[in-house]
């Protein structure tokens, strides 16, 4: 981790430009909800299980 710090502090400031260019590429991220977006995902597997379970 000392390795990256080093580095993070050796480059030079990000520029406004890539800073928006960063935020558009999370902007998707950030409407995450936690767990309540991963019940649709839950209910998958669980259905995945049962298949598997059949197989």
């Amino acid at each position: 981790m000392d390795d990256m710090v080093g580095i993070a502090k050796a480059l030079s400031p990000m520029s406004a430009k890539t800073a928006e260019r960063l935020d558009r590429a999370l902007a998707p991220t950030s409407a995450f909800d936690g767990p309540n977006d991963l019940a649709e995902q839950q209910t998958l597997l669980a259905t995945r299980d049962q298949l598997l379970a059949l197989a």
